[in-house]
């Protein structure tokens, strides 16, 4: 439900032609010569939920135009002369270039993020952890809590909130299905011990090697799941557009029911 500004300072690169002179020391014959000139452009990333509202991106792009509170707070934060370049994204339709940054541990939560006065969560929370044909467009993202969304080609995260003595508390669960790859099951464990940051234990559950009945209560009981994945290797996304004056079809690696929408051929 919420949307978040991300900036990134990164290197834009220019070309910068040069006359070399006749009468210096080591002059050419009046050749040019191209230098690569360096310079701080600072990304700003604009990244919109599945479920936020519309209205956030329109009265953003009237604030670059404006001498809002909001701009103000970007330029004291990267300087007044950086020049500053937009871009909006959806969920699940990011670029790998603000994928990187995340490097593999781009988790997606459910609802809007709690504020100081919110009480403390006490559902369970199930996220899947799957790749889309590059470790960059891995992303951890929170689904419904129930057992029926299981499937034995991928890995999942349970976070279980425990009340000991009055205080709150979390168990982590990673459920290893037991078809998935050795990558994707590393890469899960490794967000499941370094991303969650609040949590007391983290057990790692294999497919049929008897999980406790916890595990499975949390989720509304165990119920029959999809045991296989085939269809992740053999599924291709190709976009067909004539932006560059050529009909060109590249597959693209990240695959959305908006992306088909707005693609749409």
């Amino acid at each position: 439900l919420d949307q978040y500004v991300i900036l990134q300072k990164q290197q834009s690169t220019g070309k910068k032609k040069e006359e070399a002179g006749g009468g210096g020391e080591g002059a050419g014959d009046d050749d040019e010569e191209e230098e690569e000139e360096e310079a701080l452009v600072c990304r700003v990333y604009f990244w919109q939920g599945r479920d936020a509202s519309k209205v956030c991106w329109p009265q953003y792009s009237l604030s670059c135009y404006s001498h809002s509170s909001f701009r103000t707070k970007i330029r004291e934060k990267i300087g007044s002369k950086m020049p500053i370049e937009d871009e909006r994204c959806y969920q699940q339709q990011e670029n790998m270039k603000l994928l990187s940054y995340f490097k593999g541990k781009f988790i997606i939560h459910k609802g809007k993020r709690p504020s100081e006065k919110d009480a403390p969560n006490v559902r369970p929370r199930l996220y899947h952890v799957r790749q889309n044909g590059n470790i960059l467009a891995q992303r951890c993202v929170e689904i419904g809590c129930s057992s029926l969304l299981l499937n034995s080609g991928f890995c999942y995260i349970l976070k279980l909130p425990v009340n000991k003595d009055g205080d709150m508390s979390y168990i982590l669960y990673v459920w290893v299905g037991s078809k998935s790859s050795e990558e994707l099951m590393n890469a899960t464990i490794e967000i499941g011990k370094e991303a969650f940051d609040d949590v007391e234990t983290v057990s790692v559950l294999y497919e049929g090697s008897n999980e406790p009945d916890i595990f499975w209560t949390a989720m509304g009981g165990r119920k029959e799941f999809d045991l296989h994945a085939d269809w992740m290797e053999l599924i291709r996304l190709f976009r067909c557009s004539n932006e560059r004056a050529t009909l060109q079809c590249p597959r693209s690696v990240l695959i959305s029911a908006r992306m088909i929408c707005q693609m749409r051929m």
